[in-house]
């Protein structure tokens, strides 16, 4: 508590430099203290140039010495600054890790679309020239059952395509309810 004198410190009350109690808090503090003996808590202190700080006031009770109450103070502002970085950087952590949750389900959307695309594509395709086999002077039955057939084929694989991603997001969904949220 820069600027004040050692007399002025060992003379001073709590309310001269409490930034955030009122007087009644401060009294209340001061029975619980003789009550409990000790005790230890954060408040904001105001310097002597009227600048607030954060600090760590630790009370005791001194019966020996007439009942009065000493308390310790000491300047925490550079834990408190430290806390508020570390909830930051935790933040921008979390932050981060939503981000390349992002950036993995655009890559996996990718993925399944191609992996869909690839089937859907063979049955439009199969589709069209089966069209054709039969749309002929004389219809090529055995073109157009191949086609068919392969039709059918790319159809299934589209469907098992669409099974596994439903069994994956299953089993994801699932391993999250054990593990409860983040």
């Amino acid at each position: 508590m820069s600027s004040y004198s050692e007399q002025e410190l060992r003379t001073m009350q709590l309310a001269d430099i409490s930034a955030m109690w009122s007087a009644e808090r401060i009294a209340a503090e001061i029975r619980k203290t003789a009550e409990e003996g000790s005790q230890r808590f954060d408040s904001v202190h105001r310097r002597k140039d009227g600048t607030l700080f954060d600090v760590e006031v630790s009370a005791q009770y001194q019966p020996i010495a007439g009942g009065q109450i000493v308390a310790f103070v000491r300047d925490i502002t550079d834990r408190k600054r430290a806390e508020k970085e570390r909830e930051r950087l935790r933040q921008l952590e979390a932050e981060l890790a939503h981000l390349d949750r992002l950036t993995m389900l655009g890559e996996l959307t990718a993925s399944i679309a191609h992996e869909v695309n690839q089937p859907l594509s063979g049955v439009i395709s199969n589709a069209g020239a089966c069209l054709r086999w039969l749309a002929g002077n004389a219809p090529d039955l055995k073109e157009a059952r191949e086609a068919a057939a392969r039709i059918i084929r790319d159809g299934k694989r589209a469907g098992e395509v669409i099974a596994r991603i439903r069994a994956m997001t299953k089993r994801i969904s699932n391993s999250q309810r054990k593990a409860g949220p983040e």
